[in-house]
C-alpha cells in the first residue's frame, strides 16, 4: 500500500509541476500582451519594417503633400492603408514627415490589437494568412482563461497530494520546490528568446514579435521565485513547530512519570514517614 502510494504521488508531483510550468508560462503570455507591453516592440518592429520599404517612405511624401493642401480646410486626414483607416490630425503634419510615421504606425497598431474577431482561436490561427490576431486582446483574453483553467487543475492536484503524502508538513517544501524549479526555466526561456534576437545578425522581424510573448518573463519568475520560497519557509516553520511539540510533550511525560514514582514511593514507605513525625513531635 506504501509503494502504491508513493509511486501515486510522484506521478501527480510530475503533473503537478508541468501544469505550474504551463500555468507560468501562460501566465507570461497574458501579461506580455498587455497594450502597454504590445504597443511600443512592435512599434518598433514596424518602423524598422517600413524602413526597409522604399514604397511606402517614398509613397509617404506624395501623402504629405496631399495632407498639406487638404489640412487649409480640414482638422484631420483620412486614408486607407493595408486595409487600415487612419485618421491623422493636421497638427502631426507640422512636425514633420516623421511624427505622420510614428502616428500612422500607432494607430495601425491599436486598430490591430482592438479588432473584434469573430472567429475563435484556433479558427482565427488557421484562416489568417499573417496571424496578427496573436498580439491582439483576443489572444491576451484567451491565455488569460487557460491559466485560470490550469490553476484549478494544479489545486486539484494539491489536494490530492495533501491525501497522498505521509508527512503533510513536507508537502509545502515539495510544492515550494517545484515553484522554484519552475520558475528558473521560465527565465530561461525568455533569456533564450533575448539572447537569440540580441545575437542575431540579419535582425529578423518574427524574433521581435515572438520576443512580445516572453516581455513579462522576468516578472513572472520573481512572483514564482517568491511563493516558492515563502511555502519552503512555511514548511521548514511547520516542521520545527512539529519537534517543538514533540520536546514539550517529551518534558511533560518524563515530569508524569517522576511525579509517579515519587507518589509510589511515599506509598511503600508510610511508616519510616510516620516515626519521622513522631521523633519530630517529641
Amino acid at each position: 500500500m506504501g509503494v502504491i502510494r508513493g509511486g501515486l504521488l510522484v506521478v501527480i508531483s510530475v503533473l503537478f509541476f508541468i501544469s505550474i510550468l504551463v500555468g507560468g508560462l501562460f501566465f507570461t503570455f497574458s501579461l506580455s500582451l498587455k497594450y502597454e507591453n504590445v504597443q511600443p516592440r512592435l512599434s518598433e518592429t514596424l518602423k524598422d519594417v517600413i524602413g526597409d520599404y522604399t514604397e511606402f517612405t517614398g509613397g509617404l511624401d506624395s501623402y504629405v503633400k496631399i495632407m498639406e493642401v487638404y489640412c487649409q480646410n480640414y482638422s484631420e486626414y483620412v486614408f486607407k492603408y493595408e486595409g487600415y483607416t487612419l485618421a491623422i490630425p493636421c497638427d502631426t503634419l507640422s512636425e514633420g514627415s516623421e511624427a505622420v510615421v510614428n502616428y500612422s504606425i500607432d494607430k495601425i497598431i491599436e486598430q490591430i490589437y482592438y479588432t473584434e474577431y469573430e472567429c475563435d482561436f484556433w479558427s482565427c490561427l488557421s484562416e489568417s494568412e499573417i496571424p496578427l490576431f496573436l498580439i491582439s486582446a483576443k489572444a491576451r483574453e484567451y491565455w488569460t482563461s487557460k491559466f485560470y483553467l490550469v490553476l484549478m487543475i494544479s489545486l486539484a492536484m494539491v489536494v490530492l497530494m495533501f491525501f497522498l503524502i505521509e508527512k503533510k508538513t513536507s508537502l509545502p517544501i515539495l510544492i515550494g520546490s517545484l515553484f522554484v524549479v519552475s520558475s528558473l526555466i521560465i527565465s530561461k526561456i525568455g533569456g533564450i528568446i533575448g539572447y537569440l534576437l540580441n545575437s542575431n545578425p540579419y535582425d529578423f522581424p518574427v524574433l521581435k514579435i515572438v520576443m512580445i510573448f516572453f516581455n513579462e518573463s522576468h516578472t513572472v519568475f520573481i512572483k514564482m521565485l517568491v511563493i516558492g520560497i515563502i511555502l519552503i519557509v512555511i514548511g521548514i516553520v511547520l516542521k520545527l513547530f512539529k519537534i517543538g511539540f514533540k520536546i514539550s510533550n517529551f518534558i511533560d511525560r518524563t515530569k508524569e512519570i517522576k511525579e509517579k514514582f515519587s507518589k509510589k514511593g511515599s506509598k511503600k514507605n508510610p511508616k519510616k514517614t510516620a516515626s519521622k513525625s513522631k521523633i519530630k513531635s517529641k
